[in-house]
C-alpha cells in the first residue's frame, strides 16, 4: 500500500495520524538490509515512537483556506500530494535583494504546540536543482524563529521543525541530532522566545530568490513529545556508526573491513592518476609559463593558473584535514550514547584519549587498526595520497597532518595559526575566532618564530604550493549599521594600556585631529581628553559619516599591518614560496584591498552551490588570482545528523553539486584552484573541541569511500584541463 493511501485511511477513521515506527517494522527493514549483504544476523532498528496528529491535509474546497503567499502564488493541486488527493502548489516569485518570498500557513485558532516535539510536513521539489529555503513559526505576538534547509531534485521529503525544549543539539555537544522519525530530515528551531501555547502560523520561506520557485506542500501535522534520552542512549555501535538506522556499506563485522581493503586496493589499481596530470599534477600538454622551481601564479590566454615548479599550468584541486587525531569524539558525561566501547585492556586503548577530566575516543583510528593492522598509520598515509591520485586530486589542502610534508608524490598547502599569549581583538563573541593584534610586538614575534618552523618543515621543497596562514579571521559582522566597523567597534572597547591596537587608533585620531574638541566636533562625541579617549569605551550604535570614515580608515590600516608583515615574514624566511592569505570568511573593501596589495593569491572559503557570487566577485575586481580554500556538500543519507553548510539530498546529489561547483571554480578566469573540506565525516557525536558533527567526507568513519562523489571527482580531475582548453 503506498503511504498516502495509508495516510488518507488513517485520517478518515481517527481525524490525525497515529504515525508510529515500531519495533517490528525496524526488523522487517532491518532483515531486508542484512540479507542484501548476506548477512546472517538483522539489525534492530526502535526509534522512539511518538504521534502525529493532523493539522492542515489541504483537502477539499477549503483546501486554500489558511493558506497566504507574500511575493508568492498558491495554489490547490493533486501533483505532490502525499495524504489524500491534494496539496498546496506554491511558486516562490523573485525578490529584490533583502526581500522575501513567502508562504503563510495560518491558524484557524492559535495552535497549542506546548509539550510537543515539534511540526511535521511534506515538501515537494518538482525542479531538477537542489532548493534552498527556511522554515519558521509565529506565534500571535510576532515573535519568531526559524532555519534553513533544502530539499534535492525531484525530492519528496517531510521536514521536522523541532522546537522541543531538550532536544537541542548544543545541549548535547553536537550540531545535530538523529530524527526521531528514520528519513525525516530535521530543521532545528530555537523556540524558547516564543508562546508555544499561542502559535498563529508556519512560514516556508526564501531570501530573495532570483528566478520562480515551486514547491508542493502537503501533510502539516503536529508531532508529539519524543523521549530525547531514548533517541540518544546507545546511538553509537563499535565503529562509531549510528547504530539505530540501516544504510548501504554499514559495516556489520570487522571481517568486512578487510574485505573493503582488498575491493578498494583493486578499484585504485583500475583508476590511476589522470594521464594529463605530469608529475606534480600540472597539465603535461598545456599552455606553458616560466620554470621557476617553485609554485607560482601567471595570467593565461585571460585566466589566472598557478605555474608549478616546471612551468606548466596548475589548478589545484584538493582535500582539506587529511589528519587521524582530528576524529576524536567526547565520551565524559556522554557514556549512555555508546552502545559498545572497547575496553581499555584490548589492543585498541591506544584509541582513548584524556584531557584534564574529559575521555574521548578515535572511532577512526580504531577503526583504521581493524582494518590495515599494527601498522595502520603508515598504510592509511599511504592509501590516502594513492586515493587522492585516483580521485584525481593534486593537493594535499589545509589543516592536514604535518606528515605529508615532503612526500614526494603531491602538492601541498603549508597551512597554520599563528597564536600565543598576545593581544587580541573580539569582533564577533559568538564566533571563537579572535583577531591577532599585529600592532603586538608579541604577535610579530610569534608570527616570525612560527614561519621559521614551518620552513624547516617545508625544507625547500618544491611541492609546497605556499603559506596559508591563519583560517576564518573575523574581520567584521553581519549587522547592517556597523557590520564593516565592527573591528574598529571592538578595538575601541579595548584600553590603549593593554592593547597596541587601541594605542595605534588613538595615535591616528591625535595625527587627524589634533586636539579631543576637533574629534568631538567630527564624531558628535563628548571626550574630555585623550586619555578618555584611549580608555575601554563603547562607541554609539548610531555612528555619523565622518566617524565611519575614521573608522573604516583604521580597518585598513590594521588590515594593511597584518597582511603586510604576514607577506614580509614569508619572504624573509621562505624567499620564493607564494602567500596564500588567510581564507577570507568575513570581508570588508578595506580588508580586500589590504589583502590584495600583500598577498600573492587571495584565499577565501565559499560555502555555497556554487562559488560564483557577490563574494568572489568582489575578490576578482582587484584582479588577483582565488584560490577557494574550503568547500563541502553534506547529505545525512548514510547515518549522519548534520549535512553540514551546504546540504544535499543524497549521495547521488552530493555528486552532481561537487561537479557543477568545481566546473564553475574552473570556468572563473580568477580562480586557480578548490579544496574540499573536509577528508573524514565528522564524528557523528561530534569532534571533541568542537559541536559539529557534519556528514561531509569523501570517506566515513570506517575509512569506507562514498563511491558517488569518488566518481564524480575522477570525472572532474580526468577531464580539466581538457575542459578548460575550451573555456
Amino acid at each position: 500500500m503506498k503511504r498516502k493511501d495509508l495516510n488518507k485511511i488513517i485520517s478518515i477513521q481517527t481525524g490525525f495520524h497515529m504515525a508510529t515506527r515500531s519495533a517490528g517494522l525496524g526488523l522487517i527493514l532491518a532483515s531486508m538490509a542484512t540479507m542484501a549483504q548476506g548477512q546472517s544476523e538483522p539489525i534492530v532498528t526502535k526509534p522512539p515512537i511518538a504521534s502525529e496528529e493532523l493539522v492542515d491535509g489541504f483537502e477539499g474546497t477549503s483546501g486554500l483556506a489558511q493558506v497566504t503567499g507574500q511575493n508568492a502564488k498558491v495554489n490547490v493541486t493533486a501533483a505532490g500530494a502525499t495524504s489524500g488527493t491534494q496539496a498546496i502548489g506554491a511558486t516562490f516569485l523573485p525578490a529584490a535583494a533583502g526581500a522575501y518570498s513567502t508562504v503563510r500557513v495560518n491558524a484557524k485558532t492559535p495552535w497549542s504546540l506546548s509539550g510537543k516535539a515539534g511540526i511535521a510536513i511534506d515538501i515537494t521539489n518538482p525542479s531538477s536543482e537542489t532548493i534552498q529555503f527556511g522554515l519558521g513559526l509565529f506565534d500571535t505576538a510576532g515573535v519568531n524563529s526559524g532555519n534553513y534547509t533544502s530539499v534535492g531534485p525531484n525530492e519528496t521529503k517531510t521536514f521536522f521543525l523541532s522546537f522541543q525544549s531538550d532536544a537541542n543539539p548544543a545541549d548535547y555537544g553536537m550540531a545535530g541530532l538523529p530524527s526521531p522519525y528514520a528519513g525525516y530530515r530535521v530543521v532545528r528551531v530555537p523556540a524558547s522566545a516564543l508562546n508555544m501555547s499561542q502559535v498563529a502560523r508556519l512560514h516556508i520561506y526564501m531570501r530573495w530568490p532570483s528566478e520562480s520557485k515551486d514547491l508542493y506542500l502537503d501533510n502539516l501535522r503536529v508531532v508529539g513529545a519524543v523521549n530525547t534520552r531514548d533517541l540518544l542512549t546507545g546511538m553509537v555501535d563499535a565503529y562509531g556508526q549510528y547504530a539505530k538506522d540501516i544504510w548501504p556499506n554499514k559495516i556489520t563485522a570487522q571481517s568486512q573491513l578487510a574485505d573493503r581493503n582488498t575491493l578498494e586496493k583493486a578499484d585504485l589499481q583500475s583508476h590511476p592518476r589522470p594521464s594529463a596530470f605530469d608529475i606534480y599534477g600540472a597539465d603535461a600538454a598545456g599552455p606553458k609559463g616560466a620554470a621557476s622551481g617553485y609554485f607560482r601564479t601567471e595570467k593565461i590566454d585571460g585566466k589566472w593558473w598557478f605555474i608549478a615548479p616546471n612551468g606548466n599550468r596548475f589548478f589545484s584541486t584538493g582535500m582539506d584535514g587529511l589528519r587521524r587525531g582530528a576524529t576524536l569524539t567526547d565520551i565524559t558525561r556522554r557514556e549512555y550514547m555508546f552502545a559498545n566501547l572497547p575496553a581499555t585492556s584490548t589492543n585498541l586503548a591506544e584509541f582513548y584519549s584524556t584531557s584534564g577530566t574529559t575521555t574521548s575516543f578515535n572511532f577512526y583510528g580504531a577503526n583504521l587498526k581493524r582494518k590495515y593492522g599494527n601498522g595502520y598509520d603508515s598504510a592509511w598515509q599511504t592509501r590516502t595520497l594513492d586515493r587522492l591520485a585516483s580521485w584525481g586530486m593534486n593537493t594535499i589542502g589545509r589543516g592536514s597532518d604535518t606528515s605529508f610534508i615532503g612526500n614526494g608524490r603531491l602538492p601541498y598547502v603549508a597551512s597554520f595559526k599563528v597564536d600565543g599569549a598576545f593581544n587580541h581583538v573580539v569582533v564577533d563573541s559568538s564566533v571563537n575566532s579572535p583577531l591577532a593584534d599585529p600592532f603586538d610586538s608579541k604577535w610579530l614575534a610569534e608570527l616570525t618564530t612560527d614561519v621559521k618552523r614551518w620552513a624547516g618543515y617545508v625544507k625547500r621543497d618544491p611541492r609546497c604550493l605556499g603559506y596559508l596562514v591563519d583560517v576564518e579571521p573575523i574581520w567584521c559582522t553581519y549587522d547592517p549599521k556597523i557590520g564593516d566597523i565592527a573591528l574598529a567597534y571592538a578595538v575601541m572597547k579595548q584600553n590603549s594600556t593593554s592593547s597596541p591596537a587601541k594605542l595605534a587608533l588613538t595615535n591616528m585620531m591625535v595625527a587627524k585631529y589634533g586636539t579631543i574638541f576637533g574629534l568631538n566636533a567630527a564624531w558628535g562625541t563628548k571626550y574630555t581628553n585623550w586619555a578618555g579617549f584611549g580608555g575601554a569605551a563603547t562607541p554609539t550604535s548610531t555612528p555619523n559619516t565622518k566617524m565611519v570614515a575614521d573608522m573604516r580608515a583604521f580597518v585598513r590600516s590594521f588590515a594593511d599591518k597584518y597582511f603586510s608583515a604576514v607577506d614580509k615574514a614569508i619572504a624573509t624566511y621562505a624567499p620564493g614560496y607564494l602567500y596564500l592569505g588567510c581564507s577570507l570568511n568575513r570581508q570588508t573593501p578595506e580588508v580586500v584591498a589590504a589583502a590584495a596589495k600583500y598577498c600573492d593569491v587571495i584565499s577565501t572559503n565559499i560555502y555555497d552551490e556554487s562559488p560564483n557570487g557577490d563574494r568572489l566577485n568582489a575578490l576578482a575586481a582587484t584582479g588577483k588570482p582565488v584560490y577557494i580554500t574550503e568547500f563541502h556538500f553534506g547529505a545525512t543519507d548514510r547515518g549522519g545528523f548534520h549535512p553540514g553548510l551546504v546540504a544535499a539530498s543524497s549521495q547521488a546529489d552530493r555528486a552532481a553539486k561537487y561537479k557543477r561547483y568545481m566546473a564553475d571554480a574552473l570556468a572563473h578566469p580568477n580562480v586557480i584552484g578548490a579544496n574540499w573540506f573536509t577528508y573524514v565525516d565528522q564524528p557523528i557525536t561530534s569532534a571533541t573541541g568542537s559541536k559539529e558533527n557534519y556528514a561531509v567526507g569523501f570517506v566515513d568513519v570506517s575509512d569506507t569511500a562514498y563511491s558517488d562523489i569518488v566518481t564524480a571527482s575522477r570525472s572532474f580531475g580526468a577531464s580539466m584541463y581538457a575542459a578548460s582548453k575550451l573555456n
